[in-house]
């Protein structure tokens, strides 16, 4: 009995020890691999068949599948190349997303449509501003005729003579009614010359006076015809003809400033023009109408005159 005993527990013991030196991995792996053969039965190939199918539909040209693809493609091409110009545009200051990016103009939202509209708006009144400038611009011609006459008597008496026209008729700046302005060009011409060309004129009946310079009167507009180098005045200093230029917006303020103050000097109206965009540094660029550099000009005016 005692044999028999210790036997069965020798057996025993023996059996542990066996299973427990199996690893517990094992197990694991083993019922992984079970998981994995149950669900390949249940469902054999199917999935690597649609992935099969599905990727030659996109090789296909004649698929849709294949042009939804590609027109995804081109529409990520599209929206890079997009993203490539609006990087460039906010790093162009002369572009409204410059301005745009670095909150210098109101982006959205009501504020946005206030300043498009005052900016319409400004626009709009400068515009008109600028029309009833060009309005007042002379549009009356030369009277040939009694131009022709004088200058056949002038160069009866000194034959070099040749006539520039100056002035702001030359600058364009003259209103309706200024004056016709002219150089004579020639050598120094003398006292005596004056008289005997005076003399000439009054032969034909050609009406013509001279202080410093000759003045003919003849269908409403005055004609001056002025020798810089004449002996009977003193030496002055005389702009040439086309040494001073003005742009689109400097013509409109100075035609808009000779016909809100016609007691002014026109040359006094044109170098206060001068002055103002000196000191502003205002030109076509940031005043194109002129209106800025006209209201500047009336208050400076206003301020002498006060």
């Amino acid at each position: 009995m005692d044999v028999r005993r210790h036997g069965a527990l020798l057996v025993l013991v023996l059996a542990g020890r066996l299973a427990f030196a199996v690893p517990p991995a094992a197990f694991g792996a083993t019922a992984s691999a079970a998981r994995s053969e149950v669900t390949l039965a249940a469902k054999p190939g199917k999935a690597p068949k649609a992935a099969v199918d599905n990727r030659a539909n996109q090789m296909n040209p004649n698929n849709p599948r294949y042009q939804t693809k590609a027109k995804k493609v081109a529409q990520s091409g599209r929206a890079v190349l997009n993203n490539q110009a609006n990087h460039a545009n906010q790093m162009n200051p002369n572009h409204p997303a410059f301005q745009q990016s670095r909150r210098l103009l109101p982006l959205e939202g009501e504020q946005r449509q206030r300043f498009a509209q005052k900016k319409k708006q400004q626009n709009t009144n400068e515009g008109h501003w600028a029309r009833r400038a060009q309005l007042k611009t002379a549009n009356d011609k030369l009277p040939t005729h009694a131009f022709d006459s004088f200058l056949r008597e002038l160069r009866k008496v000194v034959p070099s003579a040749q006539v520039r026209k100056t002035g702001s008729r030359n600058k364009g700046t003259a209103i309706g009614g200024s004056d016709w302005d002219y150089h004579i060009t020639s050598e120094p011409m003398s006292t005596q010359q004056r008289d005997q060309i005076l003399t000439h004129c009054q032969a034909f009946g050609i009406k013509v006076t001279c202080s410093k310079a000759f003045t003919m009167e003849s269908q409403g507009a005055s004609i001056d015809f002025f020798p810089p180098n004449a002996e009977w005045h003193d030496k002055v200093s005389v702009q040439k003809p086309g040494s001073v230029k003005f742009d689109h917006g400097a013509k409109n303020a100075i035609k808009s400033l000779k016909d809100t103050v016609p007691g002014e000097v026109s040359h006094a109206l044109e170098q206060l023009l001068l002055e103002i965009q000196r000191d502003k540094g205002w030109s076509d660029k940031n005043d194109p109408s002129g209106q800025k550099r006209f209201q500047e000009a009336q208050r400076r005016l206003c301020n002498r005159g006060c």
